[in-house]
């Protein structure tokens, strides 16, 4: 309709003043302005999806033609990770927030902001409930959404509730989730080296038991330890893994033990 009137200006009577557009905006500044703003800001988009987001899918997302906004619901039942559900209510807010300042009007597909909102919504969908999120992916959303935000001249909000704001939020979440997963793998760490060690612990005291209780090998009474890494030292060279470890006077003394069939 702009450029329809753009092109026909209304007629005039004779003797009447020239039809001139209203203040609130002429279609130079309306048509020139704001697309070249859209294409810097999908030109940017692109560019930090390409640094940071490797699934080709969400890749698609930022420059595809097939491209279809989401419900703003949660569309999530269960979920394993409450602050990418959190994240995911966040967007979803957003998105209704601007249908409401639009009359209802959803935001059109083609503009960088919509694609973005859309592409760590579908990311926080998929992963909301894997139980198996590495850190590197939640690290890769993270740094898109902190990309996002160091284009300040570009993505600018008009109020409180607008883009900036939402991602944001979703960068806090993001980095929350972060830590918690970090603090699991050292969690995990900690609980398999717990194991490790009992199982050692184990080994040590059955050698030891089967070593000394139901044997005659009177000759292991004169070593200090009887721990494995310690017998290690006085075993026979032949078939040894770590030969750098024997040590030549026990190994000597202990070479007559470990020749019998007990030994």
């Amino acid at each position: 309709q702009v450029h329809s009137v753009a092109s026909h200006p209304p007629s005039r009577a004779p003797g009447q003043r020239p039809w001139r557009w209203p203040r609130e905006g002429r279609p130079a500044a309306m048509g020139c302005g704001t697309s070249k703003l859209h294409q810097m800001q999908l030109i940017a988009m692109q560019a930090a999806v390409d640094k940071h987001v490797e699934e080709a899918g969400l890749r698609e997302l930022a420059s595809g033609s097939d491209f279809q906004a989401t419900s703003t619901e949660r569309g999530v039942h269960t979920w394993e990770h409450a602050q990418l559900v959190t994240a995911l209510d966040v967007l979803n807010a957003y998105q209704r927030d601007r249908e409401v300042q639009g009359c209802g009007l959803s935001a059109p597909s083609d503009m960088a902001e919509t694609r973005l909102v859309e592409l760590l919504k579908r990311w926080l969908r998929q992963n909301a409930n894997n139980a198996n999120l590495s850190e590197d992916a939640v690290r890769n959303m993270r740094d898109l959404c902190r990309e996002v935000l160091n284009h300040q001249g570009l993505f600018t909000a008009r109020t409180s509730r607008g883009l900036p704001n939402a991602i944001s939020v979703v960068y806090s979440h993001l980095t929350w989730q972060l830590r918690e997963i970090l603090e699991r793998d050292h969690s995990c760490a900690e609980l398999m080296q717990r194991m490790l060690s009992v199982g050692r612990n184990l080994v040590s005291d059955v050698v030891t038991f089967l070593l000394m209780g139901p044997t005659s090998l009177r000759q292991l009474d004169a070593l200090p330890s009887m721990e494995v890494v310690a017998l290690w030292t006085t075993m026979p060279t032949e078939g040894h893994p770590l030969p750098d470890r024997i040590d030549i006077r026990r190994q000597r003394e202990l070479e007559g033990t470990w020749r019998t069939l007990c030994g």
